[in-house]
């Protein structure tokens, strides 16, 4: 499968220990991640945003399993041109 790269945006509570899940997320599956943006939003949330190369049905599993992450609140992704 031909891969692609992708930017991944989630909102959720801001914490070190949320980035480790989602950091550990990617490595568990074998994702390259090519750049990580961790910023501390207002009310104790925060933003994270990150540039991955990988095939579309591996990123649609794994926003998936993003989503599920408790204090993880929205997830989206797109595809850079």
């Amino acid at each position: 499968m031909e891969k692609k790269n992708f930017t991944v945006t989630a909102v959720g509570k801001y914490g070190l220990e949320i980035l480790n899940r989602i950091s550990g997320l990617y490595l568990q599956k074998n994702i390259p991640v090519s750049s990580l943006l961790f910023t501390r939003g207002e009310n104790g949330t925060g933003s994270y945003r990150l540039e991955v190369e990988a095939p579309e049905n591996t990123m649609a599993r794994t926003i998936l399993q993003m989503k599920n992450i408790v204090d993880i609140k929205d997830v989206n992704y797109y595809t850079n041109k």
